[in-house]
């Protein structure tokens, strides 16, 4: 799995570019990780302003700092 961001927009894609889930964040995204597969995936935002937020491969958020 991998990320693509643009903007304030993340897409978690599949290895073969099928898009598993979308994430919408308040500020422009500086960077973007995953570790995990599918559902159990952990998604990593990092945003302009230096804060993070980490998100399930289901669409949950689970962490902002």
């Amino acid at each position: 799995m991998f990320c693509e961001w643009s903007g304030n927009h993340v897409q978690l894609r599949y290895d073969d570019r099928r898009l598993l889930r979308q994430y919408t964040t308040r500020l422009p995204v500086q960077c973007a990780q995953v570790t995990g597969e599918g559902n159990d995936a952990r998604v990593s935002v990092t945003m302009t302003n230096g804060r993070t937020a980490i998100y399930a491969g289901d669409g949950r958020l689970i962490r902002q700092a």
